[in-house]
Order: structure tokens, then C-alpha cells, then sequence
């Protein structure tokens, strides 16, 4: 049924002028490792347009770099192509590759039922960086530096952080907040892959994960109890798994498979395969999941922002846990005043006078 949908669309385009069946091709793609899932669909798209994609997987930051520079892809299918837009946008005459938006998934937060029942399941991501400080929110997260789904969930914090209600500029990273929502990351990986493989063994521990949407649907399957998912009230951050052409004189190929992978009976098929929301009008969402993710957040548009976030991370994010010891003087001399102001200074540094993240954070020295 899918096949003939798909067959019957693609005529339908090309008696149209729109797009012509190309001659058989194999084309060389570098993409981000979680399409792996969409195999037995790209062996389908093979079959109707003769276009054959050779995925060759590479982490989303480590891969918009290369494509950032010399290289022999033809095409390029990332998470998000809007790191790659920011490394470009210092360069006016440098190539703007043709990018479509083939499928949607949200950044959002896996919670443990023990997690969701002491936090809630309506919570911000200033909330959940400030119950990462006080040492209430256990979380995996995959690598900022390399996954884009741990860069936009730092992308959340920090825009939660400067309450400004626009995009971030590099005067409003503050660090206190992130160093906050940092001193919680109990579990890392490189990739939102690998952290999906560290995930079912360590969840016991964590009490959540953040990640793609379709990420976390995929790991309940894994899970003797799933988590919630919870969509961050001040807004997230959507990955939209852009296909981008290089290569101009793969035209057609890339016309051809861009119009399958949009056909409404592939997108529901990606959808019920992947998890991954349509982006084609009038598909609804995958089964199980909300019709609606709720506000988008504003991504930075400036490279500058995304390397002082980055730097940060690797200033404190990656710190191996610290410990303090304050020796406190209750002499004597130490009585009336002074005993209160010293009281009234932890008091303040512990959370307990004001739930602000000027304060001690669980795990840091």
C-alpha cells in the first residue's frame, strides 16, 4: 500500500513538471546517527525512485564542521542545519545548500514516576535547573559539545536563565544558572545513541533523561516502567532533520527523494516507525504523543553565544565533582550578632532563605 501510495505521488509530481524519476544513483550522505532507525524505509525509497542513500553517520556538531569545509557528500541529512547556518553566516559568499525539513522531534525530559511525583509534570527549565542545584534532579544528558540534544537543552536553561524573551545574546549567559543545571548531569555520552544504550541500566539512579522526544519513546520500550515525558513550560527547542544538497548535479536525485520522504503515507509511516513528528500538513502526530509540543524557544543566532554556552559546559560541566569543608567558629567571641549573620550567610548559600542559584550546588567544589 505505502509503495504504491509513494509510486502514484511520484508520477503524479512528475506529470506535473515538478519532479522527474531520476536515473539510478547512489548517493553519498553524511547524517546524524539516530536515523539509523529509518533502514528498512530507506531501503523502500531505494525500490520507488531508484535513488539509493549511503548514510555515513557522524555526530551533529562534529559533522556540521566537516561540512563546514572541504568535502565529497552529496548530501548531508543532520538533526539540525542551524549550526551549520551560524558557521556560514560570517561567510556571504560561501555555498547556502538547498535544505527541506523531512520529520520533527522536540527536545523534552524523560521523569521517573518517583521524580514526576515529588517535582510535578508541569515544570520549566529554570525549575529543573534549580532542582539540579538543590541536588533534586538526578538527569542523563548526551554531550553539548557533540549531541545536538544536549545543546538545546542548554540552549532551555540559559534562555530560562536571562528571562529576556528573546534570542540569547553573549551577554545573557549567566553562569550561576548553568553551573546549577550542570552539577545534576549524573549520566553522559558522546551521543544521544550512546546515552540511549547507558540509559536502561542507570535509570534506577537518575531521576530523569533529556533527549529527543522519539529518543525517550524508544527507550520506554526498554524500561520496565516508562518515563514521563515532560515538555518544559518556557518552551523547546525542535530538531526538524533537514535534507541538505551539495552536490548541484544530484538535482533530480534530491528532488525525488525529498518528495517521498514528504508524501503524507511516508510520514505517517516514519512517524509509527520513529516517533518523529510529520512535517507535512494534515499528517497527525505519532500515536501516543501530544498533538501539540507547546512554545518554541528562540535558538541563538549568533555563533558567539553558542561557543561561550559550549565553553562553559567544558569550564564546569565536564568538572569532576569537588567537596568543601567550612570550619565554623561557635566560640565565645562568636556569640549574639555575629552567630546570626553567619546563619543568616548559610541560610542564603544553602537555598533555604531564597531559592535562588547564588548558592552552594550539590557536587561542586
Amino acid at each position: 500500500m505505502l509503495r504504491r501510495a509513494a509510486l502514484a505521488a511520484a508520477a503524479a509530481l512528475a506529470l506535473a513538471g515538478c519532479v522527474a524519476r531520476p536515473d539510478p544513483v547512489a548517493l553519498r550522505v553524511l547524517a546524524s546517527p539516530e536515523l539509523a532507525d529509518l533502514a528498512p524505509l530507506i531501503a523502500e525509497l531505494r525500490e520507488d525512485t531508484g535513488v539509493e542513500l549511503r548514510l555515513e553517520y557522524q555526530d551533529t556538531l562534529s559533522a556540521t564542521r566537516a561540512l563546514a569545509g572541504s568535502h565529497d557528500y552529496d548530501l548531508a541529512w543532520l538533526s539540525t542545519d542551524r549550526y551549520l547556518r551560524l558557521g556560514l553566516a560570517g561567510e556571504p559568499e560561501g555555498p547556502r545548500p538547498q535544505s527541506t525539513a523531512t520529520m520533527a522531534s522536540p527536545v523534552v525530559v524523560g521523569m521517573t514516576r518517583r521524580a514526576a511525583e515529588r517535582l510535578g509534570d508541569r515544570l520549566s527549565w529554570a525549575d529543573l535547573a534549580d532542582a539540579a542545584a538543590s541536588g533534586r534532579f538526578r538527569f542523563g544528558m548526551a554531550d553539548p559539545r557533540t549531541a545536538d540534544s544536549g545543546l538545546a537543552a542548554v540552549v532551555g536553561v540559559a534562555t530560562a536563565a536571562a528571562g529576556t524573551g528573546r534570542a540569547l545574546r553573549p551577554e545573557d549567559v549567566t553562569c550561576d544558572r548553568l553551573s546549577g543545571f550542570f552539577s545534576g548531569r549524573a549520566l553522559s555520552a558522546p551521543t544521544s545513541e550512546d546515552l540511549a544504550a547507558q540509559a536502561p541500566q542507570a535509570v534506577g539512579e537518575l531521576d530523569g533523561v533529556i533527549d529527543h522526544e522519539a529518543a525517550l519513546v524508544a527507550l520506554n520500550r526498554r524500561l520496565p516502567e516508562p518515563l514521563t515525558l515532560v515538555y518544559p513550560t518556557d518552551g523547546i527547542v525542535q530538531s526538524d532533520y533537514p535534507l541538505m544538497l551539495f552536490d548541484s548535479d544530484q538535482q533530480a536525485a534530491y528532488d525525488a527523494v525529498v518528495a517521498w520522504l514528504r508524501d503524507p503515507d511516508v510520514q505517517r509511516r516514519i512517524g509509527e516507525t520513529t516517533a518523529r513528528r510529520p512535517v507535512t500538513a494534515d499528517v497527525a502526530a505519532p500515536p501516543g504523543l501530544p498533538a501539540a509540543t507547546g512554545t518554541s524557544l528562540y535558538f541563538p543566532d549568533s555563533p558567539q553565544v553558542i561557543e561561550t554556552l559550549l565553553a562553559r559546559f567544558t569550564a564546569d560541566g565536564v568538572r569532576p565533582p569537588g567537596h568543601t569543608i567550612f570550619a565554623l567558629d561557635h566560640s565565645d567571641s562568636m556569640r549574639g550578632p555575629r552567630t546570626e549573620r553567619l546563619r543568616a550567610a548559610f541560610a542564603e548559600l544553602t537555598g533555604t532563605a531564597d531559592p535562588s542559584f547564588v548558592r552552594f550546588r550539590v557536587g561542586s567544589g
